[in-house]
């Protein structure tokens, strides 16, 4: 993705460039590529609050308008053998969208942002299973500095959002260090 020039590009090892989109917005945020069951798909968002989803022959897949910039990249997983797409916005909403770009059940979900009332999203989601019960949770951050934890079913888990003195722009990591589960 480029900024000055509002492009979504592929260059090759050859270095040859397919300018596959121009946008009317700059791009701020890293592109995620995804290849599912043979169907690769570029998506990327842009200043515009603009999330799309593109073919390699540039032609769109799926086009989600958002409220405000998006400047984190997609994080993917798979709900019940499906593929899920999930990515943030500075509206303070966390998507979640099928292959098609359909809104998945429950989901946009808004983040409460405590006392400023705003939640600004720029951290890319992850994925752990953080009750061992076999199902993965969706994690994301704020630049207010709450760390967000949903179920996939679009239900807050517990003990979450976290408040922390500063704001968070890039994205969590999870390992179990202490060997718990």
């Amino acid at each position: 993705t480029t900024e000055n020039e509002k492009l979504i590009s592929i260059i090759y090892d050859d270095g040859s460039i397919n300018n596959l989109f121009n946008s009317s917005d700059k791009f701020k945020s890293p592109p995620s590529i995804i290849d599912y069951n043979g169907n690769i798909i570029v998506t990327a968002g842009d200043e515009g609050g603009n999330f799309y989803g593109l073919n390699l022959d540039g032609t769109l897949a799926f086009h989600i308008i958002t409220g405000d910039n998006i400047r984190s990249s997609a994080g993917f997983t798979e709900i019940n053998n499906d593929l899920a797409i999930f990515f943030g916005s500075e509206d303070g909403n966390l998507y979640g969208i099928d292959f098609n770009g359909n809104n998945l059940p429950n989901w946009p979900q808004n983040v409460a942002a405590g006392i400023s009332g705003n939640a600004t999203i720029n951290s890319s989601p992850i994925f752990a299973d953080l009750d061992s019960d076999g199902i993965v949770e969706v994690i994301t951050a704020t630049e207010e500095g709450q760390l967000i934890a949903f179920k996939l079913d679009g239900t807050n888990y517990s003990n979450f959002p976290m408040q922390f003195d500063f704001g968070f722009i890039s994205s969590p990591s999870i390992t179990d260090i202490d060997n718990d589960n």
